[in-house]
């Protein structure tokens, strides 16, 4: 992928399984749930609230950026506010963990530290923060939904739960429903492409949710091995 030259220059990361590892855990969202008691700051009302998440990966699949909005509400229905939260994720292969940056409307940003155990993704603040924050995502429940949960630890006390969600995958994006990718076409593409990593990983991370892309991709391999890969596939 890089020209032999400069060896001594370092050269960018090539996106791994750890990366794939994170679709599951962030497709495009919707949700709804409630705020606990208390959750906001001490004397902050009880809230139900309502939001929805978009995602799309960056420099050729090396970070995941959601989007995420939430209008919450009071328990009469009265509007209170919508929060927005910018967030980036990705894989460090030198700490060799996960890691996190997010930067929401109350003018807060933090770098967090995440691992994956099984169906759990688990996202806490760094040592020396104050109050901690510690995000979890559990796809092990019943599809589609994924649980979220918030937590906060102030002072160094027990996690306290914020806030929890079934978030559930919806087609979303900027302009309304993203089109979908024939399955086919998408599986065939990422056979042709089996042996060039970052081809196929593009296909994996991005072409099953955008059809233009992956038209696009069928065309410049050509129909006939495509076409000749679905053959295949149907006789077997």
């Amino acid at each position: 992928m890089f020209p032999d030259v400069a060896p001594e220059v370092p050269r960018p990361i090539s996106p791994g399984p750890e990366l794939l590892a994170l679709r599951r855990f962030f497709p495009d969202v919707t949700w709804t749930g409630s705020i606990e008691a208390g959750g906001m700051g001490p004397g902050s009302p009880p809230m139900s609230a309502r939001g929805q998440g978009v995602h799309r990966w960056i420099q050729d699949g090396r970070w995941l950026v959601g989007e995420y909005e939430q209008d919450q509400l009071l328990l009469d229905g009265s509007f209170v506010l919508r929060w927005q939260l910018h967030w980036v994720v990705g894989w460090d292969p030198w700490r060799r963990e996960y890691r996190a940056t997010f930067a929401d409307n109350y003018g807060r940003a933090d770098v967090m530290a995440g691992r994956l155990e099984g169906d759990t993704l688990t996202f806490e603040s760094g040592a020396g923060v104050d109050p901690r924050i510690r995000l979890t995502w559990d796809a092990g429940g019943p599809p589609p939904g994924i649980t979220w949960r918030n937590e906060l630890s102030v002072g160094g006390s027990p996690w306290t739960l914020v806030e929890a969600y079934v978030m559930t995958p919806a087609d979303l994006g900027r302009n309304g429903p993203r089109p979908r990718a024939d399955d086919e076409v998408v599986r065939a593409a990422i056979a042709v492409l089996d042996v060039v990593p970052q081809a196929r990983l593009f296909l994996e991370a991005e072409a099953v949710e955008d059809a233009d892309r992956a038209l696009l991709v069928h065309r410049h391999l050509g129909h006939h091995l495509l076409d000749a890969h679905i053959d295949g596939d149907a006789e077997r």
